[in-house]
């Protein structure tokens, strides 16, 4: 089977598989109608099918902005160009929308392309079909060959494992950006293999991505989620949430004003009551501004989004809505009042500043919580596994055994000694951020009674490459005798050596098409 890349035969009740034209080693996929493919997108699609050698599932992680719908509807193409039938998964309307346009598109009018989901007329003859998941599960499954998730860290549902039980032949692609769940564990109970794309380093350094300015506050301006309640294995509580927002809401319409005054901005809020009480601010300073939700009609909600889209007012306010499949190239600005324990939900907030425009240089992220502090920066490297990452929480209970003497009370006002402003550049100014992470590292020490090793472990992790002058500013912090940043240094060094000639036995098989020739 070396060298071939396999396709379900038309009659899939008789289980039989026969391989592509041995003389192209590559899907037709890469050259799809209607659809101009990237060059990691067409290196992404020929490691999906290499994996299908082997494996019937196969999960495929892409940054967002990255295009991941325009990556799915060239491989559908290919399967029907193959006669085999197709159903594309999707939870919202967004994204059963934006898959049904890019596949529409991909296909022309010589296939037709069919849509299930509540209130839409059906169309059962089509070979391909997107599916609203909610809908589907109430009605009769179609004949699929190839059944694509989108947006598949949602699959963990049982509404998802109900459908996928239909088809137990078929190939499966779930595509995501985040390959992670709210508590940070992965997918290996759901597909066996991962592909990853580029990083998102990897697509700003080739102009695939717009660069985003991340504006963070000092820890007195900080929403303070010291204290908060979350559910077992997911997000903060709502009501924990509006509580603490409200006491930063004088902050909001300021801040917008001195940092992204007349910026197209999407506002991210963790609840409708929140909501309301933003969009009151902004109203009252005179600030053209509007306010969507889960409650909002579609009608409504397309006016208003188109509305934005044409800038007929700068602000757009939102519950939980704009947080996948948004597609607005325009916005240049984030301002972050929704504090999240989920990786995933973080980066896909910060992605909807990505998307490339004539108009923009870069964009902007106003983020009023500790989700930088806590995630990290959309450019920061992850290495993402079936398995997962590890979440914060984790990593805390992991190391506390090794921490061994509490960080001292003045070390809370480290912020002042390093001359830290009320908002910084913490994306750009090298500098501030270190200050600024070391000084609140300091007070969370100081708050949970942490020890110094755990200051010591969030710097290697977030500045491996740290300079002499800031191990030395790490000293300072530490309360360490003068001289211990050179050690410190030549450690850090000598860890980085190690990393280059260090090889790796990876639990699962990961394949890397961004290194693809």
């Amino acid at each position: 089977m070396t060298g071939l890349l396999f396709t379900p035969q038309v009659e899939t009740a008789a289980n039989q598989w026969r391989p592509l034209n041995a003389a192209s080693l590559l899907p037709t996929a890469l050259h799809p109608r209607g659809i101009s493919l990237r060059d990691y997108q067409s290196e992404l699609i020929a490691g999906i099918y290499r994996s299908w050698e082997q494996h019937r599932r196969v999960m495929a992680q892409l940054p967002t902005a990255g295009g991941k719908t325009v990556v799915f509807a060239a491989i559908v193409n290919e399967f029907v160009s193959r006669g085999e039938g197709v159903l594309v998964l999707a939870h919202r309307t967004e994204l059963i929308r934006q898959a049904h346009g890019k596949i529409f598109d991909a296909l022309g009018r010589r296939v037709g392309v069919g849509m299930i989901k509540s209130g839409i007329h059906p169309s059962p003859l089509a070979p391909v079909q997107v599916a609203s998941v909610q809908t589907l599960a109430k009605r009769t499954k179609p004949a699929a060959g190839l059944v694509i998730i989108d947006e598949s860290h949602h699959a963990s549902a049982k509404t998802y494992r109900d459908i996928l039980s239909h088809y137990p032949s078929a190939f499966v692609l779930g595509v995501t950006a985040t390959p992670c769940r709210t508590d940070g564990s992965g997918f290996d109970d759901l597909f066996d293999v991962l592909v990853c794309g580029p990083s998102v380093a990897e697509m700003l350094a080739r102009g695939y991505l717009c660069p985003v300015r991340v504006l963070a506050p000092d820890p007195s301006a900080r929403i303070d989620m010291k204290g908060a309640r979350s559910r077992k294995g997911g997000d903060y509580l709502e009501g924990e949430l509006t509580e603490r927002v409200d006491k930063v809401l004088g902050e909001v319409v300021p801040t917008w004003q001195e940092y992204a005054n007349g910026k197209s901005t999407l506002v991210f809020v963790p609840s409708i009551e929140s909501g309301e009480s933003v969009l009151k601010e902004y109203r009252n300073a005179g600030i053209g501004a509007e306010l969507l939700t889960g409650k909002t009609g579609e009608k409504d909600r397309e006016n208003m989004i188109s509305r934005f889209t044409k800038r007929a007012y700068p602000v757009l306010i939102n519950v939980g809505v704009l947080t996948e499949g948004t597609d607005i190239p325009i916005v240049e600005a984030i301002q972050c009042l929704r504090p999240t324990v989920s990786l995933a939900l973080w980066l896909q907030i910060i992605g909807r500043a990505m998307r490339l425009h004539p108009d923009k240089v870069d964009s902007i992220l106003i983020d009023h919580t500790e989700n930088w502090l806590n995630h990290g920066l959309p450019e920061q490297e992850r290495i993402w596994t079936l398995k997962g990452i590890e979440t914060f929480e984790e990593k805390e209970k992991r190391e506390r055994k090794e921490r061994e003497e509490k960080v001292r009370d003045e070390f809370v006002q480290a912020e002042l000694d390093l001359g830290i402003l009320k908002f910084v550049d913490v994306s750009t100014d090298r500098g501030a951020r270190v200050a600024l992470s070391l000084a609140s590292w300091a007070g969370i020490c100081n708050k949970r009674g942490y020890k110094k090793g755990w200051i010591l472990h969030r710097f290697e992790e977030f500045f491996p490459d740290a300079s002499l002058e800031e191990c030395g500013l790490l000293r300072r912090v530490l309360g360490f005798k003068h001289g211990w940043e050179k050690h410190f240094k030549a450690k850090l060094e000598e860890k980085e050596l190690q990393s280059k000639f260090s090889v790796g036995s990876p639990q699962y098989q990961t394949i890397d098409v961004s290194a693809v020739a």
